[in-house]
This record gives C-alpha cells, structure tokens and sequence, in this order.
C-alpha cells in the first residue's frame, strides 16, 4: 500500500518519471517495469505471455558468474530475440571481489574469505569471487560466451513464413547505428583447415533489421566435416576497442559433410598372455600390459616399446565449481550429493573378469559395481599391440538429477604436455555453455588447460572432441577417438588434488599428466549461486548409458 501510494506520489509530481521497484513481483500501480531477480526461465515464459501486463521486463540481477559458471547463458539471450519486451539485465557480477595479500617473495596472491584470520567470515568463504573477470580483468572463459551472446549483430538461418525458403540473414539488433562499421568476414574450414576464406561486402543495415547474407563460396572444394564460420570485426578504432577487433562469431555446419573418422588399428604384432592371481600380463616384442583384476584398472601399458599410461579408473566426479558448492548445505547442493554418494571416493565390488584371446589380441571382460550397484559398469577391452579399444556400459541408478560425468581416467608419463585436438575451442567449454567456442583444430599445452580460478575447481573442459593426440615433443603418445563426440580435460594434478585446495598454490603435483575421457559431462549451471540449477537437458540422470574410446599408440 505504501509503495503504491509512493508510485503515485510521483506520478502526479512528475508524470514523466519512470518509476522501478523490485521485490515480490510487484504490479503496474508500483512499478513501470518488471524487474525481477533470478527468475526462472519457464517464469519468464509465463510472464511474456501474459498479454494483460506489457510492462518492460530487465532482470535486475541474473546469470551468477562465481567461479567457472554461466552456463545456460544462452538460453536467456534466446529470449531477447524471441519477446520484444524481454531487454536482457545485469549480470552478478562484473569482477571477481578478492584481496590482495603478499607472499614471503613479495609476489601477490589473490585471496578470499578467511585468509586473514578474520573473526568474522561468510558461511561461503568464496562468495565473492563471482566476477564475469579476474581481480586484474583477465577474461574468465565464460566471458566470450557472454560477449557473443549479447552481440548487437547476430547471423541466423531464416525461414520465410510464406514460401518455407531458408536463407541465412544479417540482423542488426542496434537500437540507433547501422553496420556500416563492421567487416564481415568469412572462411570455409574443412576437418579444420581453412580452404577458402574471404570479406563480404559492406553491410549498412539498418538497426533493428535484416538482410541477406551474399557469400561467394565454391561448394565444390569442401571434403570432410565442414564448417562456414563468419566474423564481425570493427573497421576502425573506437573507445572500447581497436580496429579489426572481433564483437561476434558465428559458425555453421556445410549440409552434407561428414567428419573423416581415422581407421582404427590396434592390431599388430603377435601377444600372448597369462593370467596370474590378481592380473592378467599381455606380453609381445615391443608390449607389456598389466591389468589388475582388483581395481580393473592398467598397471602398466607399454606399446610399441614406449611407456603410454596406466589408470583407466572408471571416473563420475569433477573437482566442485562455486555453483555445485552452492551454498554448502546438505541436500541443497550438488557437491553434498555427490560426496553423500561417494562419488569422490568409489568403493569397488567386481563381480567377474573373464579374458579370450586369439593370435594378436586379448579380450577382457569386466562386471563391477560401485556404491553398493548405484552405479554398475559393464567392460570390454580389446587389447593389441598397437592400442586398446574400451566398450563400457554404464547403469546409472545414484539418487542426484545428476551426476557430473560418466567416463574414465588415465595417468600419462610426464613429458606428454602437448594435446591437438578437434573439437570445440580454443578456451573451455561445457554442454551448457559452448555456442561462443567454435569447433576446429586448436593445438595446445597441458599446463595452458588450467584456468586461474582463484579457488581451483573444474576447468578445462572440451565439448564434441572428434579426436585428441597427447605426446611429448618427439611426437610419441596417444590418439584418442570415440564411437561419438566426447568431451575431455587434461592437467598435471589430480580431480583429488585440486578439490582439496584452497589455493592454485596449494594443488598438490606428483609430476604425472591426469586425462579424463568422458562419454558425457554435466553442464555447470549458474542461473543463481544456491539452488541446484543445471538445466534437465544438460543433466546426467538415472539410466541406460553406452560408449567406445579407441586409444592407440603414436
């Protein structure tokens, strides 16, 4: 009654006042715009079809960025282009919030809550580290995904509503300025080389409308997985940026193409093998292979002479992000769920082993299951000379809407610190937060995996790898591929090590190479900092799941 009266207080003052107020969903005798904090999305629907309130809806608080998050960010940009009073809003928050304390070195160290003996800490020690970028503004990954999704140029495949005619379109979403300031460039890249690439012409569409994408491409040249990729880029310095800096990406798949998957050959010379108490040995000229029946993991895995892993550990946890932590109280968020199952510690029952063999390979057939049959695995290796080709299937059956992954863990020699990989990059990326990295052939190093988070967390991830080599300088390693596009992280520190630590310089390092292959990995969420709120469609529930990952020899 008071707000209402305050509202028309003002309006009689000065009827050209626009007046906001926030809390509890309040009406137009209040507000003139509808201004709510972390709503929903299907709220957001209910409200744009309600035909009887056509206020301005901006979300004054939205999309919490703490530690790596944002996922599900697209989803609400969707809805910008979808419903013409739906305008965005503000996202928590900009920078992440630490402090700033000096090591014994002199060097600086970024900190949060407790790390100066203080009487008085959050129950979250980290709640302020939910910035879109780092204390000194380095870009957290999540932030070219944001800065795509709010694009003021989108390219979009168009439907025309009376002839069915696709056509692939321009659309300006600049309230004033026409795009005669961008370059439009574009590139034909096939199984991730550029073919073919070129600048369009200039654009002057006007704000708010579109126009016909004119592209000069020879369709005759594309082979394999093929991809159009599209850039906008400033034609001349502004104050934000200088030229030829790029505002938006875009990437479409070439009708037809396929990816040229590799032939898989893990045969080669002849092997024998002897099964003893706890391991079956699979032994040839140039191969040693131990595979212990207690654990159902590798103890040794020598190809072609050369050391290539050991592990194989049968993986469905991640080191905690801030949004799985929430807001750390039982039953209210992931992390206590997924520790509760004991998904950070898998207790092993092995029901059977069984092997077969012929000349060149070893078959080996595995039933286990984990936490009392929440989960149960099903294996089949075929084991040559050249690599193994791994068969799992998965039964799913833990309480949570989700556990974080389903797939497998290998621990790699030392020197094995160069990855390529094609897939989706170059920065990390997540089922739930991905439209912004593009899918390619992106080369890297293990240690450039790791995001300075400033409390460690998962990160690092890769979406639709089709293939990924992880060697050392010689070039001696592995490539990895799957039955279907999988998604992959690689550092020098375990998922243990970097869930205990506070601190970047805290993980603890035993000088090995950590790969973890997943069939599929969560989503992150970040809709809000303290519900469970990963969208269904990027969980992974109870079920029936089944994969294949060819490792060979390099």
């Amino acid at each position: 009654m008071n707000h209402a009266a305050m509202y028309g207080w003002i309006k009689e003052y000065d009827k050209t006042r626009y007046v906001q107020y926030e809390s509890f969903n309040p009406g137009s005798n209040i507000t003139d715009i509808n201004v709510p904090m972390y709503p929903s999305k299907d709220w957001i629907e209910e409200k744009m079809s309600d035909m009887a309130d056509l206020r301005p809806f901006i979300m004054c608080e939205y999309a919490y960025s703490k530690s790596n998050s944002n996922g599900n960010f697209m989803d609400f940009w969707d809805f910008v282009d979808k419903y013409p009073r739906f305008q965005g809003g503000f996202i928590w928050d900009f920078q992440d919030k630490a402090l700033t304390q000096r090591k014994e070195d002199g060097a600086r160290k970024y900190v949060y809550g407790g790390a100066f003996h203080e009487a008085v800490v959050d129950p979250v020690k980290d709640m302020c580290l939910n910035g879109v970028v780092l204390p000194d503004l380095t870009w957290k990954p999540a932030a070219n995904e944001i800065k795509n999704c709010q694009s003021p140029v989108k390219i979009i495949n168009y439907v025309h509503p009376h002839y069915g005619s696709e056509y692939m379109m321009i659309k300006n979403n600049y309230q004033f300025m026409n795009l005669s300031h961008l370059r439009f460039t574009w590139e034909l890249e096939c199984e991730g080389n550029i073919i073919e690439h070129g600048e369009l012409k200039q654009y002057l569409t006007a704000a708010g409308e579109m126009e016909l994408l004119e592209l000069p491409m020879t369709q005759n040249k594309i082979y394999g997985e093929a991809y159009l990729n599209i850039k906008a880029a400033l034609r001349e310095n502004t104050a934000y940026a200088e030229a030829g800096y790029v505002i938006y990406t875009s990437q479409f798949p070439m009708e037809h193409s396929v990816f040229t998957k590799k032939e898989s050959n893990i045969s080669g010379e002849k092997i024998a093998m002897k099964e003893v108490e706890d391991e079956i040995i699979i032994t040839g000229l140039n191969t040693e292979i131990c595979f212990n029946k207690q654990t159902c993991t590798f103890q040794k895995v020598v190809l072609k002479g050369k050391a290539r892993m050991t592990g194989g550990k049968d993986n469905f946890y991640r080191p905690v992000t801030g949004i799985d932590e929430g807001t750390k109280d039982s039953g209210r968020n992931y992390a206590s769920e997924w520790k509760e199952e004991g998904l950070n510690n898998l207790t092993i029952n092995v029901l059977s082993v069984k092997t077969a063999v012929t000349d060149s390979q070893v078959f080996i057939f595995t039933e286990v299951y984990y936490q009392d049959g929440k989960l149960k695995v099903s294996s089949q290796y075929r084991i040559g000379s050249e690599g193994i080709e791994i068969n799992k299937t998965v039964i799913n059956n833990c309480s949570s809407k989700t556990i974080p992954r389903i797939g497998l863990t290998f621990v790699l020699p030392a020197d094995n610190n160069h990855i390529t990989w094609f897939g989706r990059g170059p920065w990390e990326n997540y089922c739930d937060r991905k439209t912004s990295a593009m899918i390619s052939c992106y080369s890297s190093t293990v240690s450039e995996q790791y995001t300075p988070y400033i409390k460690p967390v998962e990160c690092g991830g890769k979406e639709d790898v089709r293939y990924l080599t992880v060697g050392n300088k010689e070039g001696h390693g592995l490539y990895v591929s799957g039955a279907e596009p999988f998604h992959f992280d690689i550092h020098d520190y375990s998922i243990t090590a970097c869930d205990a630590a506070a601190y970047e310089d805290e993980i603890l390092k035993d000088y090995k190479i950590y790969l973890n292959l997943d069939y599929k990995h969560a989503g992150l969420g970040g809709d809000n900092g303290w519900t469970k709120n990963i969208h269904p469609e990027y969980c992974i529930g109870k079920g029936f799941y089944h994969y294949q990952f060819v490792i060979e020899a390099m």
